[in-house]
């Protein structure tokens, strides 16, 4: 008892902070998987994972030998379960050794799937093993850099900081890179539209919000224009939400001091428009017409530290025509860029409204989606 009151003064504490608001179950585990805490979206799950007050995380998954795990776990090596079948779900488990002291405790996290993949589901599974694969690795080593970070003295082990902090913003960087790799080949295969209906205008009010706290303390200048008229239509939430920060941070990263970006929402006729305009380096116009290609990246000097695979622009025009909509971009070199995505309003009023982006600060959420997008043009810490 004394043991696991020492452990979550320290490790456990954090991970606590890390993963509390998690969308997927997380657990955080001993050496011997004895289940030292879960985060509410696993208390969620737990009725259709087993018993949500099981001391193991073998009565969790009562229908996995853990034997070899556990061994892996005490040598601090990674491991993965996957599509572990807990009816009626597809479970995939990652598994995190984080060191506590002399030992290491695991970090485990449950991504799940309603049913099982099926013989044509090829573009989901594809788009499963680049994210959860890629996503698992980096969150691990996102949690050993926040472990060291909180071990340092912030006055003694200054340049220590800022090193780690280069190496977290390179995190986001590849994780970025992994969000946009697994939406293009998602949805160019096929995998379809997750849609809930909302009302558009307080879903782009809060995420203008978390952008605005996220670039407070950068050099550039964020300005939001929604309408009062209401916008009540059905969207991918979370493929909207990533559209609308790849083209803000192409905005950010092709930028000259003082940049303006502009964020704004308009209905017109049965469409709203969602409109991001700044006043950043421009494109060329011979180079035009081909931003929109995948891989394709814009010869305008870009921040120093910036580094880009050419999809984000590529994702914002599949984000829009998977909802049936277009994307349209103008610019002038040295003057700014406007890009606009217009959606056919679709709104069915039988079903019930959701929001999906909280207006909670997302600045405690080190891995949300805006964190990852933009916590290093904000130049905000992880830690």
């Amino acid at each position: 008892m004394n043991d696991h009151s020492n452990m979550k003064q320290g490790t456990l504490a954090l991970i606590e902070a890390l993963y509390k608001d998690a969308p997927s179950p997380v657990f955080a585990c001993d050496g011997h998987l004895n289940v030292l805490w879960e985060n509410a979206a696993a208390l969620e799950k737990a009725f259709s994972l087993g018993d949500r007050c099981a001391p193991r995380l073998s009565a969790v998954f009562p229908h996995v030998d853990f034997s070899d795990i556990a061994r892996m776990i005490l040598a601090g090596e990674n491991c993965q379960i996957t599509f572990v079948y807990a009816s009626p779900h597809q479970v995939e488990l990652s598994f995190q050794p984080v060191r506590d002291g002399n030992r290491f405790i695991a970090v485990v996290s449950a991504h799940l799937r309603e049913k099982p993949p099926s013989a044509n589901s090829t573009a989901d599974t594809l788009s499963a093993i680049n994210s959860q694969t890629y996503r698992s690795a980096l969150f691990g080593i996102f949690n050993v850099i926040s472990v060291l970070a909180n071990t340092f003295d912030k006055k003694d082990m200054y340049e220590e900081l800022v090193y780690l902090n280069s190496l977290s913003y390179n995190c986001y960087s590849i994780m970025r890179a992994n969000i946009n790799i697994g939406e293009h080949y998602g949805l160019t295969m096929g995998v379809p539209l997750q849609k809930e209906r909302v009302l558009l205008n307080k879903f782009c009010l809060a995420l203008a919000d978390n952008i605005q706290r996220l670039l407070s303390s950068s050099s550039i200048e964020f300005r939001c224009s929604i309408t009062e008229e209401p916008v009540y239509t059905q969207i991918d939430a979370s493929r909207l939400t990533v559209a609308i920060l790849n083209a803000i941070h192409n905005s950010c990263v092709f930028s000259d001091l003082n940049n303006i970006i502009t964020f704004s929402l308009r209905k017109q006729g049965e469409s709203f428009v969602i409109t991001i305009s700044d006043k950043g380096v421009g494109i060329p116009a011979k180079e035009l017409p081909y931003v929109f290609d995948p891989f394709y990246t814009n010869t305008q000097k870009a921040s120093p530290s910036y580094t880009g695979n050419g999809l984000g622009l590529t994702v914002v025009r599949e984000v829009a025509e998977a909802h049936g909509g277009i994307c349209i971009i103008t610019s002038e070199p040295y003057e700014g860029t406007t890009l606009s995505m217009r959606i056919p309003i679709e709104d069915d009023p039988s079903k019930e409204l959701t929001l999906s982006v909280p207006p909670s600060p997302y600045l405690t959420k080190r891995l949300s989606t805006e964190n990852i997008f933009l916590a290093e043009i904000g130049k905000n810490s992880p830690f």
